[in-house]
């Protein structure tokens, strides 16, 4: 049989599944045409029948085996070794272990099982991947849930990942972490130098700032109009600015990190007499002033949280790889200062005392872990949580992120639909889950805390966050507080692994 996606073109469905992959799947409606409704894994199928004996029977569970991943998705149902009366819930184990010639075994029977119960893609590779690592020194099958989240996120299966996403589950939050560490290292009697950059990188987080980077507040206004501000910028400091040269130069500059070195390239193209570092900053400075979008402005001067989280994430390190990757490429890697360059640094000291080596590998397995977390390898879905320290009034507290939304044709995310969940721990309001789904650019804004009555603040705040939102062209629709939190999606939030699950209902 050919399946046909329930809700989405067949081209977004290309690269969802591999040959030979097994699903559980269960009939859901008989349609006319020899076609039937059917629950793939966590997807709705239109499902072209072949001729299959006994007939589908609708409510009924069936393994299904995917054939060829193109247009369409074809799949045949795997012959059922039992007869129908006598089946169980392990004799479609039994029909994996068979039609992928694997050994009956207890543990790759649980691992089979739970991926069954689940809807996950079943392969051979997989499963055989999973056994070697949950039965390891590490592993155990308690840990399956950590194999589903690799396999869904099409990790490496290999025991550096499996042993950082299995600290995401056991260890501490990140914060907790780093106050941990920035303890222990202000009782050590003699610092190493790099312990000391450490300690220095700590102290200096919880000042973190909203004032965006350069390259953030380009990604706020879009190339188009940062380009024409760079153009106003340097027009009357540079001779011919229109020379094709130049203009090469700016475009480039403009797709660049906007790095001192991308700023030490153009303005050596162009000819100018500005040092990188003053250039960064002037130009910066200018976007902010010269924005022409007075709610917009307050985001580019620091006033807003946009500035505030990009910097977090920039200052912890969440892109060290990203970036190391591309200053290598140019040059010389110049020191980026972040908490995960430093946390490597002690690492790679000999001089490093074990238990401070011990405490630092941890945070580092828990900022790694924070990264891979944010790998989606849905084609037409993103999906990410992630748990991060925010400054908050000079100490660091608990931030968690939850997000999921569609991608267009060309896998990018789409910015008009979205659900945003966003939970803090505060020092007097104790937990707050602010609750944001985005439909067409429209928003609605829930603030859940049981601890105070915030609606009159709320009240007062919503014009100011209305003026900030229509700066980016979305539409505040409403802003309201529940004084109950809503335990489903509290539990979303805090779950240490999120599963890809997020679903797209459209009519056929």
């Amino acid at each position: 049989m050919n399946f046909q996606p329930y809700a989405v073109s067949q081209s977004q469905l290309i690269g969802t599944f591999a040959p030979d992959q097994i699903l559980r799947g269960r009939v859901l409606e008989i349609l006319p045409d020899r076609t039937a409704l059917v629950q793939l894994g966590a997807k709705r199928m239109v499902a072209k029948v072949d001729v299959v004996v006994p007939p589908l029977k609708v409510g009924q569970d069936y393994l299904f085996q995917i054939r060829q991943n193109a247009n369409p998705v074809l799949a045949r149902v795997i012959d059922r070794k039992s007869p129908e009366a006598d089946r169980t819930a392990g004799s479609m184990v039994d029909d994996v272990l068979s039609t992928l010639n694997l050994k009956n075994e207890s543990l790759t029977r649980s691992i089979i099982q739970a991926f069954l119960d689940h809807g996950d893609a079943l392969s051979r590779r997989s499963i055989l991947a999973a056994r070697a690592l949950l039965s390891g020194a590490a592993g155990s099958s308690e840990d399956i849930p950590v194999i589903r989240w690799m396999l869904s996120r099409n990790l490496p299966m290999t025991p550096v990942f499996f042993q950082a996403a299995k600290n995401q589950i056991h260890s501490p939050a990140l914060s907790s972490q780093l106050i941990g560490l920035k303890n222990e290292l202000s009782h050590l009697a003699v610092p190493t130098p790099s312990l000391q950059s450490l300690k220095a990188a700590l102290d200096k987080f919880p000042a973190t700032e909203g004032a965006p980077s350069l390259v953030f507040a380009a990604g706020l206004l879009g190339a188009r109009k940062t380009a024409a501000l760079l153009q106003s910028f340097l027009k009357g400091q540079v001779p011919d600015l229109q020379s094709a040269v130049k203009q090469l130069a700016l475009v480039k500059f403009i797709k660049s990190p906007m790095m001192a070195s991308d700023a030490e390239a153009l303005l050596g193209k162009i000819g100018s007499k500005l040092q990188p570092e003053a250039f960064i900053g002037t130009f910066t400075d200018y976007i902010s002033t010269h924005s022409g979008e007075p709610a917009l402005q307050s985001v580019l001067n620091g006033a807003g949280s946009p500035g505030l989280l990009y910097n977090v994430l920039k200052q912890i390190g969440f892109d060290y790889e990203y970036s190391l990757g591309i200053l290598l490429k140019n040059g010389n890697p110049p020191k980026t200062g972040t908490i995960k360059e430093n946390l490597l640094a002690v690492l790679q000291d000999a001089e490093t005392p074990a238990e401070v080596r011990k405490t630092v590998g941890q945070v580092v397995q828990r900022i790694t872990g924070e990264q891979i977390q944010m790998v989606s390898s849905d084609p037409f879905v993103a999906q990410f949580s992630l748990q991060l320290p925010l400054p908050f009034q000079q100490e660091i507290r608990q931030a968690t992120v939850y997000w999921e939304g569609k991608k267009n044709g060309r896998r990018m995310i789409d910015p008009d639909y979205c659900t945003i969940l966003f939970s803090l721990d505060l020092k007097y309001l104790k937990q707050t889950l602010v609750s944001m789904r985005v439909q067409n650019r429209s928003v609605t804004l829930t603030v859940q805390n049981d601890s105070a009555d915030l609606r009159a603040m709320l009240k007062k705040g919503q014009p100011i966050l209305a003026e900030k939102l229509e700066a980016f062209d979305y539409h505040l629709l409403s802003l309201v507080q529940t004084k109950k939190l809503d335990d489903r999606l509290v539990e979303k939030i805090t779950r240490p692994l999120a599963v890809s699950n997020y679903t797209l209902d459209v009519k056929i």
